[in-house]
């Protein structure tokens, strides 16, 4: 699973700091980490001075709290000032206010007391008069005030009003959750359920009060424009199917005025929805798509129920079909222009081998995960298409993708690369600094590629990327906080070089908590002719494609493609190019290389030759056995992944095989894997070596997997 955002909540008092929290956790909890400070629960002068880096936003509700919690103040770009909205089972308190009533409103600071008459002012209630009230402030209370009204603090009530008005604590108004999801870049589909939810309170407090919302000029007006910053078109009827609310946005969706459509019925607007259903609560519209008007929309349906339990009417949300969709692009068109994007997903790797199936099966699990991935396969064998595939395919993917060639930029420039640096960190630095690219990359994914090429330095400052979650920039002092998922890819052996001291064995064994190892191309056996294919449709732009000859098919196939997939591309392109009035591809037509290896008679790789081998009565008989103890199946799949192992010189141990086994639908005991690993050995298929090393195919075991692939 992704790796929570994380939200700190600054409040002056405790009730507020639970009450908050307590929202945010039921709307965002599933995508946010909350925490929540309040003044009251520090001592005084005390302040926390170790967290202020490891938050990606800090919502408050006074700016000035920040300094009372903290030495610095956070960044503009991670400080957001909570707009509050009241609690709508208290509201209707006061519509009990006569007009011209005096009363005091009391919060634990002027600024709280005032932001509350701005809240009381928005819901409409105009017919009042409030003035501001804390503690400390020495204000000369009249004597005709006898009414006060407080959120969450009627201790701070002074004693001689007789009339308490309790609000409760007020929470957050929705124009704060679109910011927040916004800013963390959450799902967009959040803003729906938070709005709805919002929409049902409303509606709640005017039955409840008998007041309908379009009565209170005011409380449309604020209602509407809340609404309208989600992109919301919000029509509501009554029971009988009569419309007595229509948003702006809902008017400019229909292209009416929706003021003349109040207390018409909802058919007279929109013909094609069957009402009476829904009327009779028995449907509800959940992500219809209904042709409104000549516009495909997005219909949901919420029914409304009073204090007494019984059916009120129906509220009608609808969206644009696409609106979240264009929103999506233009997140990837912006990331697009800064190169940090990701074009491949899962779809585009081509390929239909047992190996390459299996490597997909685990990418797509490890993608849900937000754990380091090492990726380790021969030179052109596909790493960065994995490793775009894997970010599409996760909770990142409209989050930056950034790449990086280690080997391929000079050790002076990787560390300011990687990092960035601040003005005047070194000749040549521009004035203003520059980002790197594990800032460029936060809240996405960093594919560090070629890793065995970094030098020890720079190894030990990815660990402690890796381990902190932080960076320094070249020249500076300050640490950033980031959250980027990392993975990595070598051609080389890592393990090897941990050996030989080449590379840090810290590093190795916190880069290799997932590792995929992607087959090389001789190992995939029909999928050479299949990736031949695609790359001439591509080479024609999909107005023709190659055809190869049977000699050429066995040559493909036979040949070691010691350059992989890049060479086949390369090969097919070429081929693509000496075809002018024909499509048909002989050994005559082939680069002089490989024209040479076949005249030779020369077989580089005998994995998936087509014809039967020369021992094949030695194989039938190692066939027949292993059927006889219906063993087949499972010998086949060991070998199979022994086998990947092996093109990068690794072992496989039981535990490994085991869980793949039962993966495959095959449930196998220890000893029984024992007694099956054991077999195989002894007809000389694998060998095995200690617990550490694993087993190993031999050419035997490679031979019989290619004559079962043809028997």
């Amino acid at each position: 699973m992704e790796q929570k955002r994380k939200v700190c909540f600054l409040s002056h008092n405790k009730n507020t700091q639970e009450y908050v929290m307590n929202q945010l956790t039921t709307y965002l909890g599933e995508y946010v980490n909350i925490k929540g400070v309040s003044l009251e629960e520090l001592s005084e002068n005390e302040k926390i001075n170790d967290e202020i880096d490891k938050f990606d936003l800090y919502l408050t509700t006074s700016y000035n709290l920040c300094e009372k919690v903290f030495d610095k103040k956070p960044g503009e770009q991670k400080l957001l000032l909570a707009d509050r909205a009241f609690n709508t089972e208290n509201i209707d308190k006061l519509f009990d206010l006569d007009s011209g009533t005096k009363a005091l409103f009391v919060g634990n600071t002027e600024e709280t007391a005032t932001r509350g008459i701005n809240l009381v002012r928005k819901i409409g209630i105009d017919y009042i008069e409030l003035t501001p009230y804390s503690p400390g402030n020495n204000l000369d209370i009249a004597p005709d005030i006898i009414t006060a009204i407080t959120t969450g603090s009627p201790h701070l009530i002074p004693q001689n009003i007789k009339k308490i008005i309790d609000l409760g604590v007020v929470g957050l108004d929705l124009s704060t959750y679109v910011e927040i999801i916004r800013r963390l870049k959450l799902p967009i589909e959040l803003i729906n359920k938070i709005s709805q939810n919002y929409l049902r309170e409303i509606y709640d407090l005017s039955l409840r009060r008998q007041i309908e919302v379009q009565s209170n000029s005011n409380m449309k007006k604020e209602f509407e424009m809340i609404l309208d910053t989600v992109s919301e078109a919000i029509i509501s009827i009554d029971r009988k199917g009569y419309i007595t609310l229509i948003n702006n946005c809902a008017g400019e969706l229909l292209g009416v005025d929706g003021v003349q459509f109040i207390d018409r019925p909802f058919n007279d607007l929109i013909p094609n929805v069957e009402i009476n259903d829904i009327l009779k609560n028995e449907v509800h519209l959940d992500n219809e798509i209904k042709k409104i008007k000549g516009m495909d929309c997005v219909v949901n349906s919420e029914s409304i129920i009073d204090i007494s339990d019984k059916f009120a009417g129906v509220v009608f949300l609808l969206k644009k079909v696409g609106e979240v969709q264009k929103i999506e692009t233009k997140i990837r068109r912006e990331l697009k222009v800064k190169n940090h994007i990701a074009k491949y997903k899962f779809q585009d790797i081509i390929g239909e081998s047992d190996e390459v199936n299996h490597l997909i099966h685990l990418a797509k699990q490890f993608a849900k995960t937000d754990f380091t991935i090492l990726i380790e396969g021969e030179s052109g064998t596909g790493k960065e298409l994995l490793t775009q595939a894997i970010h599409n395919y996760s909770n990142r993917s409209l989050s930056p993708f950034v790449a990086i060639n280690l080997a391929a930029l000079p050790e002076s420039l990787v560390e300011s690369e990687l990092f960035g640096y601040e003005e005047g960190a070194f000749t040549g630095a521009k004035k203003e600094g520059k980002r790197g690219l594990f800032e460029e990359a936060h809240n996405g994914t960093i594919f560090l590629d070629e890793i065995g090429d970094a030098s020890l330095e720079v190894q030990k400052k990815l660990l402690r990327v890796l381990e902190e979650s932080e960076v320094r920039r070249v020249g500076g002092s300050n640490i950033i906080p980031i959250n980027v998922r990392v993975i990595a890819a070598s051609n080389k052996n890592l393990l090897e070089m941990v050996e030989k001291k080449e590379f840090r064995s810290d590093l190795y064994y916190r880069l290799c908590t997932i590792v995929l190892s992607i087959p090389p191309l001789k190992s995939r056996g029909k999928d050479i002719i299949e990736l031949a294919y695609y790359f001439s449709s591509k080479f024609f732009k999909e107005e023709r494609q190659i055809e190869l000859s049977y000699e050429v098919t066995e040559l493909f196939l036979s040949y070691s493609w010691p350059g992989n997939i890049r060479e086949l591309e390369n090969v097919v392109n070429y081929l693509c190019t000496m075809l002018i009035d024909n499509n048909y591809v002989t050994i005559d037509y082939l680069p002089i290389y490989m024209q040479k290896i076949y005249r030779s008679g020369t077989k580089i790789n005998t994995n998936f030759i087509t014809s039967p081998p020369n021992n094949e009565n030695n194989l039938e008989m190692i066939k027949h056995s292993l059927e006889k103890a219906e063993q087949l199946e499972m010998a086949i799949k060991i070998l199979q992944e022994i086998n990947i192992a092996s093109t990068i010189n690794k072992g496989v141990g039981r535990v490994y095989l085991k869980l793949q086994l039962k993966q495959n639908g095959m449930d196998c005991k220890d000893y029984q894997l024992r007694k099956l690993l054991n077999t195989l050995d002894s007809l000389e298929l694998i060998k095995q070596g200690t617990t550490r090393q694993g087993s190993k195919i031999t050419e035997l075991g490679i031979e019989f997997l290619g004559y079962v692939r043809i028997n």
